[in-house]
């Protein structure tokens, strides 16, 4: 609040000098926004934590990357808790105007009862109340996804910590909060916004394999700057990348919904990028491509409604012939051009048949799934890995376990076992349609059963943060501590497994903790109406259990 003094010292400025400087403030402001804005943070020197390595050095490398194909960038070191506001304030403003919001944090992060938060380098979480220092990962995804184009978030923030332990200790009383390994999902994904994780929800990143920079920053820097490549197949390949360069001990991630047009990081008119050795990154050649409808097993998540789906829905509406036979030259990977195909063969034989009624015809046909030709088997089997009924290979034959996934599919719902043209069209729409994440994802809680009573007890509750993506689940477990070393109040444990149909199996295996690291095999099934899952456990034959689990 002003003083009686600076309020009459305003009061009598001249008004002419008002017009004066209200002139000065308009011919100095930029004539727009910058279409492009970064927010980098690199956080290395933390007080009440060992100090990492790289995170500083990520940050500029990234940031650099980011300048030289147009960004205009803000970039930040060693971030305290002081800093957040004005930081953050800075760069919603910037981002109203922008066409592309992207935000890169490096450093640590923690998940907290299904959220994620970023750690500024001066917290110390002792308690519950610690909480409210850090940064809402989520809050930085609201800012960047202002942008008209979309808004992007880049955590390299999963690193393990030793924040972990303390905030579960302190708080393991009151049970007010729920502390995983690795960072959660951010379900709430704004439209038009991609967050981009260096490893699986609940898993934990590498800070260095030995460079100056984390895998997953290499991997940025290498890719990031690509011209002419869209934002998804810009991930894919910094997704192969960190897979291979770490043996396959990380995988990133990326979540978000996303629609069909191409969206550039670097359209072409940047510098050419630098890789994570300063040694200049090749060049880029492939063309601009339209993302295929199945998205290839680099694309990961991020599942965009392409033209395909877009025309064959405005042909149908239409009943044209024209848009239909337009749609069956399509080149995209893609159910709907091999219906729309089927759609003119019918035709051929009947030139008087209306689109609707050669649709309804096509959809009562039957499907002979074993003499199916590759191509069609490996889309059926991609949608059904999208949707999560199928964690296998796209081997273009619908074998045992894909036809077990496919019949899971229909019969969730409600169409019987018959396995029609029909069905497919379902399915290839819900693949389409579907957000970046299977409802399945989130906390779950359950419980499992011993075969006999251990110290008196006979069963423990336990919390799940699960993500299924493309057939594939991981995530983290947390649970009592009834049978390690009493140096901890809870255990904890990493779990990976996949799922066909409606069935699914998972390893469980303890993190050290209390002295436990041993594994744990579950085998399940899935009720996808009523979000549980029930089935075994087992160590050994003679020491296994039920479990059930909820969706929270």
């Amino acid at each position: 609040m002003r003083s009686a003094a600076e309020r009459m010292h305003i009061d009598r400025f001249p008004v002419f000098w008002l017009a004066v400087l209200a002139a000065a403030i308009i011919l100095a402001a930029p004539a727009s926004a910058a279409p492009k804005v970064a927010l980098v943070i690199g956080n290395n020197a933390y007080i009440h934590a060992p100090a990492l390595s790289n995170p500083v050095n990520d940050a500029k490398a990234v940031a650099q990357v980011l300048r030289d194909i147009g960004f205009d960038v803000t970039e930040h070191h060693d971030v305290t808790k002081a800093d957040v506001e004005g930081i953050m304030e800075a760069f919603a403003a910037k981002t109203a105007g922008a066409e592309i919001g992207l935000v890169y944090f490096a450093g640590h992060g923690i998940q907290v009862s299904g959220a994620t938060y970023l750690v500024p380098v001066d917290v110390s979480l002792d308690s519950d109340r610690d909480m409210r220092k850090l940064i809402p990962a989520d809050y930085f995804l609201q800012d960047a996804s202002q942008a008209t184009q979309v808004g992007v978030v880049i955590l390299d923030a999963c690193r393990d910590n030793p924040f972990i332990k303390r905030l579960s200790e302190a708080t393991a009383q009151t049970r007010s909060l729920t502390v995983g390994r690795g960072l959660s999902r951010i379900d709430a994904v704004p439209k038009k916004g991609l967050i981009a994780y260096a490893t699986q929800a609940g898993n934990v990143a590498l800070d260095t394999m030995g460079g100056k920079n984390s895998p997953y920053a290499a991997a940025l820097v290498k890719h990031l700057g690509a011209p002419k490549k869209d934002i998804r197949l810009v991930f894919g390949a910094i997704r192969d990348e960190v897979i291979d360069s770490t043996a396959r001990q990380q995988e990133p991630y990326t979540y978000g919904s996303l629609g069909g047009d191409p969206i550039y990081l670097n359209d072409g008119t940047g510098t050419q990028p630098v890789t994570a050795d300063d040694t200049p990154a090749p060049q880029d050649t492939t063309p601009a491509v339209e993302i295929a409808f199945i998205p290839k097993a680099q694309l990961t998540t991020s599942a965009p409604v392409t033209s395909s789906y877009l025309a064959w829905k405005s042909a149908i509406a239409k009943s044209s012939w024209d848009d239909i036979e337009a749609l069956g030259r399509s080149k995209e990977k893609s159910v709907f051009p091999v219906l729309a195909k089927r759609l003119l063969e019918m035709r051929a034989n009947d030139p008087g048949l209306g689109v609707r009624q050669a649709l309804n015809g096509l959809k009562r046909q039957r499907l002979d799934l074993a003499g199916m030709e590759p191509e069609l088997a490996a889309l059926i089997q991609a949608q059904l890995r999208d949707i999560n009924y199928y964690g296998g290979t796209l081997s273009g034959r619908i074998a045992s376990d894909s036809k077990s996934a496919f019949d899971a599919y229909v019969a969730d719902r409600g169409r019987g076992t018959a396995l029609t043209a029909g069905a497919l069209l379902a399915l290839a729409k819900t693949a389409s349609e579907r957000t970046a994440q299977s409802t399945l994802s989130g906390l779950w809680r359950g419980r499992y059963h011993y075969p006999r009573p251990l110290d008196g007890i006979s069963s423990v509750a336990f919390e799940m943060d699960l993500t299924f993506s493309q057939g594939q689940i991981s995530g983290f477990i947390t649970e009592p501590n009834t049978f390690g070393a009493q140096t901890s109040a809870n255990l904890y444990a990493a779990f990976s497994g996949t799922v066909v149909g409606n069935k699914v199996q998972w390893t469980k295996t303890y993190d050290g903790t209390g002295g436990v690291d041993h594994s744990v095999s579950y085998h399940g099934t899935i009720d996808r109406k009523a979000g549980s899952i029930e089935g075994r456990w087992s160590i050994s034959n003679d020491w296994s259990g039920d479990f059930q689990i909820e969706l929270n």
